[in-house]
């Protein structure tokens, strides 16, 4: 079982072959203020450094309005401060275009929309905040009892804090179950993780989206609470989508249903995923007629490159494209950020391994197959 454990962490540590970056846009106003420089920064490195943090871009607003556009290798906090001012803003940046207004004299302050995500994390403090407000009562208490050498007064404090806590804590947990798409509760899970047992941690992990798993952040939190062999053979649902296939016919992976899928996620600029593709071919020959099927995703977000490459490589199986248009993509839902990667599906519809690749992927159809 621990080889399970050491397998699950290898694959999702696995190098990049072809990396998807996050294309961001961030539009801004400072309604106190023009022609000042504003910067961007992530969030841990101001935490740490502070200003002496390193800036990852930076603007001058013109009549009070700035704008930020860029790629970043996956979503994260991030920071805007302004020049001249000591606050400073915690945001997550992602694919969606976030507006953010501020006063330049109380940055930390800021209004920000267009983000969900944003609004997840508004949302979980709005519901925290009576017991936050609960907290700091007890704890001006607690300190009013220690000045007074009231023991008494200070273990009753210490008890209720306790308490509080605690409540707080069951109410992050259930937000995460409620969310579990949710880039708040990947954050939230990984604060957690000194305050509650790893079972418990590993579950609430399992129950994550896909593409929270595979996050920087979740690998780490695997690491930490991924040695519960027992949990490591659980089979998840694979997520279903629904995308357009050369004919323009709207395909699903559970229209496969019974069967047993290779989902393969490529595009036509990849050099290795076009190698790759010639390589599953002869799988595909050998397997089909046993209920072996492939549906094969292109991440082009040019359409007439991807049937380009089809009509010169060939398209024997199901090919469909993503084209999200800045929404979250088929392969963020199933924990990709390279290509090429694959996910095999049983004929259930649950994910068996991702990123079986050559002899691997032969051996592991093989014996699924075994007998028919």
């Amino acid at each position: 079982m621990k080889t399970l454990a050491l397998l699950i962490l290898v694959l999702l540590t696995t190098p990049a072959v072809c990396q998807l970056p996050i294309h961001y846009q961030i539009k801004g106003k400072l309604t106190s203020s023009t022609d000042r420089k504003v910067y961007l920064a992530k969030r841990d490195a101001v935490m740490t450094h502070g200003r002496k943090a390193v800036m990852l871009d930076s603007c001058v607003s013109k009549w009070g309005y700035f704008f930020f556009k860029g790629t970043i290798p996956e979503a994260n906090y991030y920071a805007l401060l302004v020049e001249g001012t000591s606050g400073w803003k915690p945001f997550i940046l992602d694919r969606n275009l976030i507006s953010i207004t501020m006063n330049a004299d109380s940055v930390y302050d800021a209004t920000i929309s267009g983000s969900p995500t944003m609004d997840d994390e508004t949302l979980l403090a709005n519901e925290r905040e009576p017991l936050r407000k609960r907290l700091v009562a007890v704890l001006k208490a607690s300190e009013k009892a220690r000045q007074q050498a009231d023991a008494a007064g200070m273990a009753k404090w210490k008890k209720e804090r306790a308490t509080i806590t605690q409540q707080i804590n069951d109410h992050t947990l259930n937000f995460i179950k409620k969310h579990p798409t949710s880039f708040i509760s990947l954050f939230e899970l990984n604060a957690q993780l000194d305050q509650i047992p790893k079972s418990i941690a590993l579950d609430l992990w399992y129950s994550l989206d896909a593409s929270l798993q595979s996050h920087s952040i979740g690998k780490k939190i695997f690491e930490k609470v991924g040695d519960k062999s027992e949990k490591l053979t659980k089979r998840q649902p694979a997520p279903n989508f629904t995308q357009p296939d050369l004919k323009g016919r709207r395909i699903s992976i559970s229209d496969f249903q019974g069967k047993v899928v290779l989902v393969d996620f490529w595009a036509s600029w990849c050099e290795p995923c076009r190698a790759e593709r010639l390589k599953l071919k002869n799988l595909y020959d050998r397997y089909r007629d046993k209920g072996f099927h492939i549906v094969s995703i292109s991440l082009d977000q040019n359409k007439l490159a991807w049937k380009k490459a089809l009509k010169k490589d060939g398209s024997i199986w199901t090919d469909v494209v993503d084209l999200s248009g800045g929404k979250q993509t088929v392969a963020e839902r199933y924990g990709n950020q390279t290509v090429p990667t694959n996910i095999l599906i049983d004929r259930e519809g649950n994910v068996i391994r991702k990123g079986l690749h050559g002899d691997a992927l032969d051996s592991e159809l093989a014996g699924l197959f075994r007998g028919h």
